[in-house]
């Protein structure tokens, strides 16, 4: 097994259960090193004002519903990043590829997510 995953995620508002009708897009890169669990996550919007980005945890495959926030992505300049620090367990990573873990991208007209994508 790798020590190092990246994932890459396109982010447009087709991705999100139910569906957006959003011009805006993004792209998401998240690496996880597997050995201590430590991760790093950089996202870039188009198109938006972003007003907050998430790491989520869907529940149900086919919806954004009844899942849980597990970060909240910081702004820093021109995008927004995971908090330093940020630990993914061995739930959140068997979650990696299975297409439970999404990025979604919220704004004040779309306060559920305007643009998202899994990873």
């Amino acid at each position: 097994m790798p020590h190092y995953l990246l994932r890459v995620s396109s982010l447009s508002g087709v991705n999100l259960l139910p569906a957006v009708d959003s011009v805006a897009t993004g792209k998401a890169f998240f690496t996880l090193n597997a050995l201590d669990g430590t991760a790093q996550a950089i996202v870039r919007v188009a198109n938006m004002a972003p007003a907050g980005v998430v790491l989520f945890r869907a529940n149900n495959l086919n919806s954004t519903g009844n899942g849980r926030v597990l970060y909240s992505l910081e702004a820093q300049g021109g995008y927004w990043r995971l908090p330093s620090g940020a630990m993914f367990g061995v739930n959140d990573f068997n979650d990696i590829g299975r297409g439970r873990l999404i990025v979604i991208a919220a704004s004040e007209n779309y306060p559920m997510g305007e643009i998202g994508g899994r990873i």
